[in-house]
């Protein structure tokens, strides 16, 4: 028993019965895992289902497990009110049944109205069953209702001669002895094997019994298996191997998967697994993150979930048998075409059957016939079914309707000679009928039968959607609901089919065969069979690549698909299974009537089968789908097939988050819309086709533990099998896999080594220009400095860049650099930046004087002096230039940093910029860089509300509290993955000689197939580690500038920035319109009250203004302490020019600056805190003083510092730069 039952126990008395006198009392006992809840008296049937829907609602799956008892500590005189009250609650909810055979007991008798009470005897009437049968039902039905209560209660039946109680099990148990059985009474109502209505075939209950036979080919019969029995012995040996989960989605997996990469790292390894396979829809987003966390004692494999595509379209004319070939030839006009249409119990012909077969006889513009039948079926219309009724029909009516092996000799005659046509054939109706016409005939339906479906794609292409409700829309009828009645629908497809005739016959098509050349190959908006596929090695990843690519442009349909055959091409060094799920190939195989050979031959394709626990599809059987039983019955068909074709088999569980509680995550996820309006796959299960509140059944998709998956397959009753899918066969998929490498840390930047002389002469004749041909010696320095980390690695970058620029000024159109590029002053001589980064200085552009400005202030930019002087050489008026920003800002110390040159075009020129690139260097060499675009905290509280206003419209009684703390549930949802988009402005640049796909794959955005470019699929934050990046970006200053210019003949470039009125631009009230200070947060906290005087502080304003809390509880705080506002730290480069300025040593005062910025402080360990100290001789107070000197300026400290920091080690030395660090950080930025 979980440890936090009690506190959902003790949650159930405090809500419902806290008014009451008397409350209902719980004993549990955890070691059996059972529950007995004590009521004073008779509980009214309310006061019941409140208490069983909260336990239900919070065990979830874990209710499953739990044996409950209710007792009356005074029981009530029982009367039939009562009891059918009790009865229909358990009728009317299944979660409470043991063993679903239990719905189809209750079904019979109750809706037959077979049901009486004779004092403390109930009595069921003759329902037609075998008397060992009925023995089996009552004591089920009687273990369920004593559960409830009624444990005095008797049972008997006229086919029983005794009344069955409690005393006469055991007489039953001897008569069972006697024909030689050695089961309990207790086994015999879990295992019976007995369906209503099919004494002959037995079917396993839904309490786990499915015997599994080994099949060693088509046409021979599975010899006995000697199975192993499962015991705790062997459970307690499993204890020592490693899980592994071969199938998990994040939530990378677009509305769809819930955690995070690093979520499931940690809690796999919490939970015992060995190895995670990653197989996210269509994409490898996550691939990056699992990389950047991996833990080597969890093997990760690298693959991709994708929807597999036959090479050509589904056939509109199929089942064309060697009588029925000729009517292809024929004139379209002269056939007869009989079109019908089904309902059924389900969507499996394997399983489900048809109750209503309605058709249309149709030649030459004239309906021949209309007739429909009403079917009983073989089986009894289960609880779940009958639940999920979609049709008006009566259920109660079709038990005196005739069965369809009646019927079907009628049909054969009006068919005789039809062509037959429904919509979806291939897939649904042909399957239903041809499962019972050769049941009833003994041979295959032979009509050549029309698929309307596949027919509408090929005339009607880019459809939104082709169901034949909104086909029948475009028929002129106005608009249109299907009945889901079958004649109804048969109209319905009679008119949409006379209208593709139509359309036919204006293409001048007169003949079936004819219609072939009208298939665009390169169309397909059907959909395919999942396919998982993962990687075996690095080429194996390349290869995944390529078919992600591929999926995401070439093969981008309705959603992103790969052909059968691309898989074939690229399949080496990769794995191919099927995804066990009801979109596999496989599982679709086995739950649609299909010959044995199809199944073979399909599983031959695949390197290994993925069967899903049968619990993965409980919303399929909750919901009427398909019954439990069923579910497993063709999960062991799968596995005993597969292991008859030696293809080994896993165990799968369909994870998409990592614990049970985050399924109320993907529940809201599942309620909202996704792009462009698309549903959720579960979201009519979730909502019955938005009629009622299904949530409760969705799936759980939990990363299970080590209980809960031998549990899922307990079933199977073989401790051998069960080890072969969970641990031997996922084990040696694992074995058949590499470690592979995401990112192996090499850079790969273009080469163009060719056009270094080049550039060299470029900036060498723009520094002659400017300072004649003796360069002074800073700028001498400045430029051998930076020329020898660029030629290294970065004159790719550099000479990219000056091409765009030289080639956009060429155009008349302006264009200016942002961010550190600045600092380099090679950008500057190159025309990149117009930003001069030396420190401040006078030149003369005369006679090229030069001298540095001097001052013992200091001077953040050039801008800020107003020392205009005259040349001691010419009297000539020097010019002021130089802006004081470091080179390493941009470079690192040694070059280390990967350069950014962010480059602002107009908003017009910006795409002439991106199309010269691309001409520039080919196009499969430069891409636009993709995003991954996620649930922001605006989206996550709109789709917490949907989901809320949805529940609460499907169930009134719904509480909007009951979820907990909503702030909780936004933050599990801001980051899910919504869809893809692009970089404003950046492109990554590709070597010649690579191959993008060894990398990243290539998609649209937003899966856009318009676009204009492809996209990387991975973001810039991993890419920039590989490649070169540009950032070209598109702005309305440049364009605002170029349009005054051609209004005033003003050249922007000729203004003073000296002129003392454009500071007053920024500091007046009647200036508006001023790009980056116009908003009402820059005016409040800043030009008004702070009133800038100098280009400086406007640039610490902006530094202010961008990010959060950058001012406000922070350096707003230290303004209003009595610090001037230059003494503030803006921006990061105001650390290190603050140390230095403060007379330590550059390469200090950079490291220091590095280690606050990066936050690297907090990792310094005691024992180097306690060596340095020790080293320097002073305690963490005189430490904590030097800074608050260092402050203040105080010389002799820092003269103290400084000579201890010349004899320390430079491991050393960076230690003790992060203490020093921490305290400036206190001291004045939280930045």
């Amino acid at each position: 028993m979980p440890i936090s039952f009690s506190h959902f126990l003790a949650e159930i008395n405090q809500e419902y019965f806290a008014s009451k006198d008397e409350k209902i009392e719980f004993i549990t006992f955890p070691a059996t895992l059972s529950l007995e809840i004590v009521a004073p008296s008779y509980l009214e049937i309310k006061e019941l289902e409140k208490i069983f829907y909260l336990l239900y609602n919070k065990l979830f799956y874990l209710f499953n497990y739990l044996d409950y008892q209710v007792k009356f500590a005074a029981f009530s005189e029982i009367n039939e009110t009562k009891l059918k009250s009790y009865f229909s609650f358990l009728y009317f909810n299944p979660f409470l049944w043991k063993d679903k055979q239990l719905g189809l007991i209750i079904n019979q008798w109750q809706l037959n109205e077979k049901i009486t009470l004779r004092r403390d005897t109930l009595q069921l009437l003759n329902i037609d069953k075998k008397e060992d049968n009925v023995r089996s039902d009552i004591l089920m039905l009687k273990k369920a209702l004593k559960n409830l209560g009624w444990e005095k209660l008797g049972i008997t039946s006229p086919q029983i001669k005794k009344t069955l109680s409690q005393s006469d099990k055991k007489s039953f148990s001897v008569k069972e002895k006697k024909n030689n059985t050695k089961k309990s009474p207790e086994k015999i109502t879990e295992e019976t094997e007995k369906v209503i209505n099919e004494p002959k075939k037995k079917e396993p209950p839904i309490n786990q019994k499915i015997p599994i036979t080994n099949q060693l080919g088509a046409n021979e019969k599975p010899s006995k298996v000697k199975k192993n029995p499962l015991n705790q012995e062997i459970i307690a040996q499993w204890e020592k191997k490693k899980l592994i989960e071969l199938g998990i989605h994040t939530r990378f997996s677009t509305l769809d998967g819930v955690s995070s990469p690093v979520e499931y790292i940690k809690v796999a390894q919490e939970k015992g697994y060995g190895a995670l396979g990653i197989t996210e829809h269509y994409n490898a987003q996550s691939f990056p993150e699992f990389w950047q966390f991996h833990n080597p004692n969890l093997k990760l494999i690298y693959g991709c979930e994708m929807e597999m595509l036959e090479d050509k379209l589904p056939p509109y004319v199929f089942n064309r048998g060697p009588k029925s070939r000729e009517f292809l030839n024929q004139n379209i006009e002269d056939l007869t075409y009989c079109i019908f249409d089904l309902e059924t119990t389900g969507f499996f012909s394997e399983y489900n059957e048809i109750i209503e077969i309605g058709y249309v006889i149709w030649k030459k513009g004239k309906i021949l016939k209309e007739k429909s039948y009403l079917v009983c079926p073989e089986k009894e219309i289960t609880a779940e079914v009958l639940k999920s009724w979609y049709t008006d029909i009566d259920p109660k009516k079709l038990k005196k309707e005739k069965k369809l092996k009646q019927i079907l000799p009628e049909i054969r005659q009006d068919w005789k000679n039809c062509v037959l046509v429904a919509h979806n054939a291939r897939n649904f109706d042909f399957t239903f009928v041809n499962k019972v016409w050769k049941e009833t005939f003994r041979e295959d339906l032979t009509h050549p039968v029309i698929d309307t479906l596949p027919l509408a794609w090929i005339i009607l292409p880019e459809r939104r959607s082709y169901s034949l409700e909104k086909l029948s829309r475009s028929t002129g009828k106005g608009k249109i609901h299907q009945t889901h009645r079958a004649l109804d629908d048969s109209k319905l497809l009679t008119d949409l089919f006379i209208k593709l005739l139509k359309s036919l016959q204006e293409q001048g098509i007169k003949q079936w065969k004819e219609v072939e050349g009208l298939i665009n190959h390169q169309y397909f908006p059907n959909r395919g069979y999942k396919v998982k596929i993962l990687a075996k090695n690095q080429a194996g990843l390349s290869n995944l690549y390529q078919l992600i690519t591929l999926s995401h442009t070439d093969n981008l349909f309705k959603v992103p698909c790969v052909f059968r055959s691309d898989l074939e091409k690229h399949r080496l060094n990769l794995l191919i299974g099927t995804a066990g799920n009801r979109e596999g190939e496989i599982f679709s195989l086995f739950s649609a009537f299909n010959s044995e050979t199809d199944r073979q031959k399909a599983m031959k394709f695949y390197d290994y089968i993925e069967v899903n626990s049968p619990s993965s599809f409980r919303h399929l059987w909750l919901n009427g789908r398909m019954g439990e039983i069923e579910l497993k019955k063709i999960t062991a068909k799968i596995i005993q097939t597969a292991r008859s074709l030696n293809i080994p088999m896993i165990a799968n569980h369909n994870v998409h988050y990592c614990q049970p509680e985050q399924k109320i995550i993907k529940q809201i996820i599942v309620a909202n819309e996704g792009m462009n309006g698309a549903r959720h796959p579960l979201y009519n299960e979730a909502t019955l086709d938005g009629k009622e509140d299904r949530f409760s059944n969705l799936p759980e998709q939990h990363l299970r533990n080590r209980k809960e998956i031998i549990e899922d397959w307990k079933f199977l009753q073989d401790a051998d099998l069960i080890e072969e899918i969970i641990f031997t066969n996922p084990q040696e998929i694992v074995n058949q896999t590499e470690n592979i490498v995401i990112f192996d840390g090499q850079i790969q930047y273009p080469d163009f080594s060719e056009n270094e002389k080049k550039l060299v002469q470029v900036y060498q004749k723009k520094a002659q220009e400017l300072f004649g041909d003796n360069l002074p010696q800073p700028v001498k320095q400045r430029m051998e400095k930076e020329w020898k980390i660029i030629r290294e690695n970065y004159l790719s970058i550099y000479w990219l860049a000056y091409q765009i620029v030289q080639k956009t000024h060429q155009d008349g159109f302006i264009v200016g650099s942002r961010g550190s590029v600045g600092s380099s002053f090679i950008a500057y001589l190159l025309g990149i930046t117009d930003l001069n980064p030396l420190s401040p200085y006078y030149f003369c552009q005369n006679c090229k004087y030069f001298e540095p400005y001097q001052t013992d202030q200091k001077v953040f930019s050039c801008y800020d002096i107003n020392e205009l002087l005259n040349c001691p050489q010419c009297k000539n008026q020097l010019i002021l230039e130089g802006h004081n920003l470091p080179f390493e800002t941009f470079f690192g110390w040694k070059g280390e940093k990967t350069p950014d040159i962010d480059l602002n075009f107009s908003g017009e020129y910006q795409k002439v910029a991106h199309d010269y690139v691309r001409e520039l260097l080919g196009e499969k060499y430069v891409y636009r860089i993709g995003t991954i675009n996620k649930l922001s905290q605006q989206t996550a509280e709109i789709f917490l509300r949907e989901y809320k206003k949805l529940k609460k419209e499907l169930n009134p009684k719904f509480n909007s509290y009951a979820n907990g703390d909503d702030e909780k549930l936004l933050e599990q949802l801001k980051g899910i993955k919504r869809t893809t988009g692009q970089h404003p402005g950046g492109l990554l640049i590709i070597p010649q000689n690579i191959d993008i796909c060894n990398y990243t794959p290539l998609n649209y955005p937003a899966d856009n197939k318009q676009a204009e470019w492809k996209t990387t699929h991975f973001e810039y934050s991993f890419l920039a580690k590989i490649f070169l990046k540009l950032d070209i970006l598109g702005h309305d200053e440049p364009t605002v500038l170029q349009k005054l210019y051609e209004l005033t003949k003003a050249n922007p470039a000729a203004v003073s920035f000296h002129d003392k009125k454009i500071m007053e631009i920024f500091t007046q009230a009647d200036t508006l319109g001023i790009p980056e200070f116009g908003t009402d947060f820059v005016k409040r906290n800043f030009l008004k009250s702070l009133k800038p005087n100098k280009f400086s502080q406007l640039v610490q304003i902006s530094g202010f203004s961008h990010g959060t809390d950058v001012w406000t509880q922070n350096q707003q705080s230290h303004y209003k302490e009595g610090m001037k506002l230059e003494e503030l730290i803006a921006c990061r480069e105001d650390i290190w020019t603050f140390l230095v300025s403060w007379g330590v040593d550059n390469k200090i005062a950079f490291l220091a600056s590095e280690y606050i910025r990066k936050g690297k402080w907090t990792s310094l360990k005691t024992e180097t805190k306690k060596a340095i100290r020790e080293k320097l001789g002073l305690s963490d107070e005189n430490i904590a003083d030097i800074i608050k000197n260092l402050t203040n300026k105080q010389n002799n400290l820092i003269d103290k510092i400084s000579q201890e920091l010349a004899k320390l080690e430079e491991s050393s030395l960076i230690n003790l730069l992060q203490k020093l660090s921490e305290t400036l950080n206190e001291l004045t930025s939280k930045k």
